[in-house]
C-alpha cells in the first residue's frame, strides 16, 4: 500500500489523499461560482451548503455531458 507521510510518519492511503483533494477543489470551485451568481443578482431560497452541493452535482452532469458530446462529435 502507498502511504502518505507528513514528516515521516504515516498518515493515509495515497488515494484516499488524492479523494480528498478532488473533494475539496470541487467545494472551493463551487463556492467561487455561487460567489459570482450572487455578485451578479443570483439568489437562492437554499442555505449555502446545500447550494455548493447542488452546483456540485450540476457541474458533474454537465462534465459527463460535455464528454458524451465530444466522443461523438470530436475534440474541437
Amino acid at each position: 500500500m502507498n502511504l502518505m507521510s507528513v514528516r515521516g510518519i504515516s498518515l493515509v492511503p495515497e488515494t484516499q489523499l488524492d479523494v480528498l483533494d478532488v473533494e475539496r477543489a470541487k467545494v472551493v470551485e463551487a463556492a467561487k461560482l455561487l460567489n459570482i451568481q450572487k455578485e451578479v443578482g443570483f439568489t437562492f431560497e437554499e442555505i449555502e451548503g446545500e447550494t455548493i452541493k447542488q452546483l456540485i452535482d450540476q457541474e458533474g452532469c454537465d462534465r459527463v455531458k460535455k464528454l458524451d458530446w465530444e466522443q461523438r462529435n470530436g475534440d474541437q
